[in-house]
């Protein structure tokens, strides 16, 4: 230690991922340098964009650095390795490493790092492959090769290689240069391609992590892929893979890599400026060759250059019994020397059993404390044969119970698939699966395990650490079916206003028409027919607009009793006798802030749904109206809620139930179980987005044949109760000037035809510009304006807003596709009133006459 025992925090940010082939070697080189020195502290954060790319990889570590990064102390250097990860720290320099220093290492685009000598915060070593060389390496262990076929797939890193062995075809101008690329091919055909490639072909293994397809492969499971196919040597330009089928190359060495990079930290810890520091631009390589796999092939060692490492090297005759060698010789000279040697070989095997048995009992000590879930697998019998407290309590089962036991007890994959998965497990590194596993009580939970192979008394076993995501997955399953509800809602609501503007102009020329007919005659009754068809229209574009939440109505402090009260004084009437109705209503007034109708119409959806699901049976159905207080406890599943008094309606049924199958999809708009033309599959989704609307919650429970429940939560208001009372007034004629704003034509029309019927002077137009520019040129020209709130140009809105800072004494109604009754108390004080579209004329003449009476009474 020095700097007066000052420990020193280094972050280094890896691309890929723990179990990437290459994360261990750089390790090893930085602790080489780094255990020396002994005040550097080292963290490491993954990116992992080798298996899931490059922007998840971006956007999941700058999610967990900017959260860590504000509340632990400041790093006092960061360390990158790959590109991707390179990419990351430039790009995010100031925003999360503003004037700390950046050492990078294992970089392949030479260009971008050199350039890197500007920056006076960043440093590091360049990785540069020897392509060239491995290239002449190729030809001369392969001398009939004419053609260099590279392997290559869409990877960041795979493609700046690439573009590096493209550039190698001046080098080398009587060879073809040839590329096989997973961006073109699936694994599958990759392999077919590579069963055709002779010796007339050199192939050089560049990058194969992804296909076309977007499948991802590990590194092991890449190579293995390959060697099944290629029946000719495979170069690399890294040293991984080597010894496990790849014949060799110039290759790069990451702990090296990983050395110099961690020796350059240490210089700028002891003092030296990092902006002296230039970029180290020759990458340390070597040539390294299999020797097994030189043998394969039948290529002799003497073609290899001078200093190449060969590994998988046989051992001689001397190395192999040197023991015995020396022992001969020992016998010759002495017989005590060899007491000596047999007491000392005695000695070290005792230790060496003793550090074995320390070894695992340490590890059984960290496998009995262990508070995650692990169980120990046999991979053969696909039994358990350790499990730890923590697994025990997890699953329910006694020790002696649970080991012992097939996985398939408790894993409900089928048991031949399940053995076909646990087979492939005990051949890799480390696997992360997600799996169903029943409990000893029978419940079936989501869990996420994290397996891989390791050694226990002479044996593999797969060591699994198993975590419960159930509530992760329902909370998942939440946010999607939210985000798709809101998003069909929108798209409803949208709709649904368009068509009330065509449903106006049918509904206005068919009372139009209507009033020129004989009553009683046939056009007569057809009009009426057509009226009658526009009215179903528009109660189906009620709830449209209910469920999209475009239209929740004007909200009033209601009693909930009453509502629920009145609705089963009509449904005993509408349902069959065969359906009775118990409920049970609170004596205690609960008040929710909402639109009555709204509540009507959710009780009664629910209701009606109860009882469909009766309606072959017969049954009871169960109303329950109850006041609760909701803790932090009883929200988990609903985190928008807050905790407070709540009145609970729940709506239960003796019905068949329904089905686990399709419980996700109740809420769906437009999903129904009933055939033919006997439900619409609105129902429920409309119940759905009234208690939205209210800042409430639905939950459900149901068994199969047992009936289903329906509770519905919504937060209780202390508002007093409203009491509306109003009449209506008898005069709706006039004679006043009015001006009739509307994007429609037709609209307009059918206005001008009604207000002149009623002694109105109307004046049309068809845009919002077009209305302000003739109230801009004489405000006195009119005496009220009647205005679209939805228009291109200058909204209904603004429109009132400008009229109103011209003249105040000008009432202005707006006409809604939105509204279904008149506001006459608005929020906004340069609106009168809101009319629905589809408004009577006896409505329309009213509302026009007070507002006209009330403005004339002002002005005298």
């Amino acid at each position: 230690m020095n700097k007066d025992d000052e420990i020193r925090r280094v972050l280094f940010i890896s691309s890929y991922h723990p179990g990437f082939p290459t994360f261990f070697r750089q390790i090893d080189g930085l602790r080489s340098v780094f255990s020396k020195v002994g005040y550097i502290r080292l963290d490491v954060e993954f990116m992992d964009s080798k298996r899931f790319g490059e922007s998840f990889g971006r956007q999941h570590i700058l999610e967990i650095l900017s959260k860590k990064l504000e509340t632990i102390p400041r790093y006092d250097l960061i360390m990158v390795a790959d590109d991707n990860a390179l990419s990351f720290a430039l790009d995010y320099q100031v925003q999360l490493f503003n004037e700390i220093p950046i050492v990078f290492f294992g970089i392949n685009n030479y260009k971008k790092a050199i350039q890197l000598n500007s920056n006076l915060l960043v440093t590091g070593v360049v990785e540069a492959v020897s392509m060239d060389e491995t290239i002449r390496l190729m030809l001369k262990l392969r001398p009939k090769a004419r053609e260099i076929v590279a392997i290559v797939d869409s990877t960041p890193s795979g493609l700046a290689d690439l573009e590096h062995f493209k550039s190698m075809k001046d080098l080398f101008p009587d060879l073809d240069f040839r590329k096989l690329s997973l961006a073109d091919h699936t694994f599958a055909e990759l392999g077919n391609l590579l069963e055709g490639i002779d010796e007339t072909s050199a192939v050089l293994l560049l990058s194969a992590y992804i296909d076309k397809e977007g499948n991802r492969l590990t590194f092991s499971r890449s190579l293995q892929g390959l060697l099944e196919h290629l029946h000719q040597p495979l170069f690399h330009l890294w040293y991984h893979g080597i010894g496990d089928g790849i014949i060799g190359g110039k290759v790069i060495s990451h702990m090296e890599q990983g050395r110099v990079a961690a020796e350059i930290v240490v210089e700028i810890f002891e003092g030296r400026d990092i902006a002296g520091i230039p970029v180290v631009a020759e990458s340390p390589n070597k040539f390294v060759v299999d020797h097994n796999v030189m043998e394969r092939y039948g290529i002799s060692e003497q073609l290899l250059p001078e200093g190449t490492v060969v590994v998988n090297l046989p051992l001689s005759f001397y190395r192999q019994h040197k023991q015995l060698v020396w022992v001969a010789v020992t016998l010759c000279l002495v017989q005590s020397v060899i007491i000596l040697l047999l007491i000392y070989s005695i000695h070290r095997r005792k230790i060496a059993e003793e550090k074995l048995r320390e070894s695992e009992e340490r590890y059984y000590a960290l496998f009995a404390k262990n508070h995650s879930v692990m169980v120990l697998t046999d991979p053969e019998t696909v039994t358990i044969v350790d499990a730890n407290p923590a697994a025990c309590l997890y699953y329910g089962y006694d020790k002696n119970d649970l080991i012992g036991k097939k996985v398939s007890e408790i894993n409900i994959l089928p048991e031949d698939e399940l053995k076909e998965v646990v087979t492939g497990l005990a051949t890799q590194k480390k696997k992360q699966l997600v799996f169903k596993h029943r409990l000893a009580s029978g419940e079936i939970r989501d869990v996420e395990v994290f397996t891989g192979p390791i050694p226990l008394k002479g044996r593999q076993v797969l060591c699994s650490i198993i975590h419960d995501i159930t509530d992760r997955k329902q909370l998942e399953e939440k946010l999607l079916q939210s985000q798709k509800l809101e998003a069909i809602g929108t798209l409803a609501g949208g709709i649904a206003h368009d068509f009330n503007n065509i449903l106006a102009s049918i509904m206005g020329y068919a009372e139009l028409a209507k009033v020129e007919q004989f009553p009683g005659s046939e056009v007569d009754e057809y009009l009426q027919n057509v009226l009658t068809a526009s009215e179903r229209a528009r109660e189906l574009i009620a709830q449209i607009l209910a469920y999209g939440r475009q239209d929740i109505g004007k909200k009033t402090p209601i009693s909930m009793r009453l509502v629920v009260e009145e609705s089963l004084r009509l449904l005993r009437v509408s349902l069959p006798a065969m359906v009775k109705i118990e409920s049970d209503i609170c004596a205690e007034e609960c008040t929710v802030d909402a639109n009555i109708s709204k509540l009507h119409q959710m009780v009664l959806n629910l209701c009606t749904n109860a009882a469909h699901a009766m309606e072959k049976s017969g049954g009871t159905l169960s109303v329950v109206l109850q006041k609760v207080h909701l803790q932090r406890g009883d929200l988990k599943d609903t985190p928008d809620l807050q905790p407070g008094e709540y009145v609970r309606l729940s709506v239960r049924d003796t019905g068949v139930g329904i089905d686990p199958e399709i419980r996700s999809r109740i809420f769906d708009p437009y999903f129904t179980t009933r055939s033919g033309r006997k439900g619409s599959g609105l129902g429920l989704a409309v119940v759905t987005g009234i208690v939205q609307s209210i800042q409430g919650y639905i939950t459900v429970d149901s068994k199969q044949g047992e009936g289903a429940q329906f509770d519905v939560y919504l937060p209780i208001c202390d508002r007093a109760i409203a009491v509306f009372e109003g009449t209506e007034p008898e005069q709706i004629t006039g004679h006043e000037r009015v001006l009739v704003v509307d994007d429609e034509p037709a609209l307009i029309h059918i206005l001008k035809q009604k207000l002149s019927r009623l002694g109105y002077s109307v004046t049309g137009a068809n845009s919002g510009d077009e209305a302000w520019q003739l109230f801009e040129e004489d405000p006195q020209a009119f005496d009220i304006v009647l205005t679209d709130h939805a228009m291109p140009g200058i909204s209904g809105e603004v429109l009132a807003r400008r009229m109103k800072e011209l003249r105040a004494d000008i009432p202005v109604v707006i006409l809604s596709g939105y509204s279904t009754k008149l506001e006459l108390v608005c929020d906004e004080p340069f609106i009168d009133a809101i009319l629905d579209k589809q408004v009577d004329d006896q409505v329309l003449g009213s509302t026009l006459r007070q507002l006209l009476d009330k403005y004339a009474s002002a002005v005298r």
